[in-house]
């Protein structure tokens, strides 16, 4: 009587789970249970973010939107892919949890044109284009990716030679893997858009690094004394064509005065010819008097034919005479 008392009377809502003297019934709880699950499996919320391809005994039915939908309970299955996100497959390392990049050697190296070796990184970045082919069409979606990006680089490389790999061929490298990359993933049709393909690391193997490292450098002093020499022939090269300007056109001009003199003188030379041809003493005798100025300039001759002997020649400039007289 006294244990009858002190039983706690169960909830109102509680009494279908528990018998008359207050044990609960498991039936009972096991069916509630039942209900809920499957009541709370009935709907499904797809996010903004989102595309959903609902199943019905494993067979693709439909895509579902974002949204609030209802679907068969343990009939039907909605799974969600998220659509607009950004993903990335890393190519030749792993970023660990701790934020530390493990290099995949396997995936890194590579054979270039002159079968040489060299080590790679990068990133592919892509989304998700279509939940249910992505869901569906192969089974591990980001390893196939992941052997998509080794395949297409590899082909690349099989074609570039080393030193353009580490110097200026980046740029085209990662183009021509992205296209191959496309032209696969568009063959095997999984759902997925390509976004960009990056090189983060293209380096010799760890064993050749320091002697490539001095090759660099010296490649750098190369360009260096080829720059320094291409700014002292920038500063050179004016002036000396300058100065050379200058003795073309002083040749040219001396070239001009030399040219108008001679034909000053052969139209001289032609007038005289034309006059000693009508008279031919009267122009010998005035040439020659024309020469005795040239040769005596600024005095006065006189020349006196009668005289024999040495030729007398007096200075009528002197105030006197030789012998004294004035």
């Amino acid at each position: 009587m006294r244990d009858n008392e002190n039983q706690i009377e169960p909830r109102w809502f509680l009494r279908p789970f528990f018998d008359s003297n207050g044990r609960p019934l498991l039936l009972n709880i096991t069916i509630a249970l039942l209900i809920i699950t499957t009541g709370w499996s009935a709907f499904a919320i797809v996010q903004q973010d989102e595309e959903a391809p609902r199943y019905r005994f494993g067979k693709y039915i439909e895509t579902l939107g974002p949204g609030f939908h209802i679907k068969i309970p343990f009939l039907e299955s909605i799974v969600s892919t998220k659509i607009t996100k950004i993903r990335h497959s890393q190519f030749g390392y792993r970023v660990e949890d701790d934020g530390s990049h493990t290099t995949i050697m396997a995936e890194a190296e590579m054979l270039t044109q002159d079968e040489k070796l060299v080590d790679l990184d990068g990133v592919l970045q892509y989304k998700v284009a279509d939940a249910y082919k992505w869901q569906t069409k192969v089974e591990n979606p980001d390893l196939v990716l992941n052997l998509l990006i080794q395949s297409a680089m590899r082909q690349v490389m099989g074609k570039t030679p080393f030193e353009l790999v580490i110097t200026t061929d980046r740029n085209r490298i990662q183009a021509e893997a992205l296209a191959l990359m496309e032209a696969l993933t568009n063959k095997l049709d999984f759902g997925v858009q390509l976004i960009s393909f990056n090189l983060q690391g293209v380096h010799p193997p760890k064993p050749v690094q320091d002697a490539y490292d001095d090759v660099v450098r010296a490649g750098e002093d190369r360009e260096k004394s080829i720059e320094n020499a291409n700014k002292y022939q920038n500063d050179i090269l004016p002036k000396a064509e300058g100065y050379a300007a200058k003795i073309l056109n002083d040749a040219k001009g001396k070239a001009a005065e030399r040219v108008a003199l001679a034909e000053g003188d052969v139209a001289k030379f032609l007038a005289i010819a034309k006059e000693y041809k009508r008279a031919p003493e009267v122009t010998r005798q005035r040439l020659i008097y024309e020469a005795q100025q040239v040769i005596f300039p600024g005095k006065k001759i006189v020349i006196d034919h009668d005289t024999t002997g040495l030729l007398k020649l007096y200075n009528l400039n002197q105030t006197k005479l030789p012998g004294g007289d004035k």
